[in-house]
């Protein structure tokens, strides 16, 4: 025997919304979410660069659906975005998308 514990192997989900572009800036929503565990990490990748985190727009990166809303220079038209966000039990989830 021996005490219980939590099995999750599901990884979260990244959703993106269309990107828009105003004036220098491309806005890019997405949402993340994970079916039970809470997110720990969400960074994001352009043109397979260097990994930067970000936040959720409530900027405390707790609970286990998030809103957020990148904001690049529109210098990055044209190449891919890639997300990848990582839950408690350390489950990897991605999404990508063109910037425009």
């Amino acid at each position: 025997e021996s005490a219980s514990f939590e099995i999750d192997n599901a990884p979260p989900i990244v959703t993106t919304g269309t990107p828009k572009r105003e004036g220098n800036v491309i806005l890019v929503p997405f949402e993340v979410r994970d079916a039970d565990s809470p997110l720990t990490r969400v960074e994001y990748a352009i043109d397979a660069q260097p990994w930067q985190s970000t936040f959720p727009q409530d900027a405390i990166l707790d609970s286990r659906q998030e809103q957020f809303l990148l904001r690049l220079d529109a210098e990055h038209a044209g190449r891919t975005l890639v997300i990848r966000a990582i839950d408690a039990m350390n489950n990897m989830g991605a999404g990508q998308v063109q910037l425009q």
